[in-house]
């Protein structure tokens, strides 16, 4: 499985770091500066066209926004305990 984070320092990209550490899969991290502008170089809008941090690869498939980025790591890795499992609600 090839995993990629592109992560500005400082930024919410903190989050599914965190996560990405505490599921325990290997990852590749990539820096693209918010503070340099780096989210808008053509590099970073060939992943997010939107310019926004964080995003991740997983295997060719990219997600954009923290909070999908969480959810799908939580259910693509029940294992870590990170996500409620389905029908906890009952």
């Amino acid at each position: 499985m090839n995993i990629s984070l592109f992560y500005s320092p400082g930024s919410c990209s903190l989050a599914p770091h965190i996560v990405l550490n505490e599921i325990g899969e290997p990852f590749k991290l990539r820096k693209f500066s918010t503070a340099n502008s780096d989210n808008f170089s053509a590099e970073y809008l060939a992943v997010n066209p939107k310019g926004r941090i964080p995003a991740l690869q997983i295997d060719g498939f990219t997600l954009t926004e923290n909070a999908a980025i969480l959810a799908f790591l939580g259910r693509r890795f029940p294992n870590s305990g990170l996500y409620p499992p389905e029908h906890s609600e009952a």
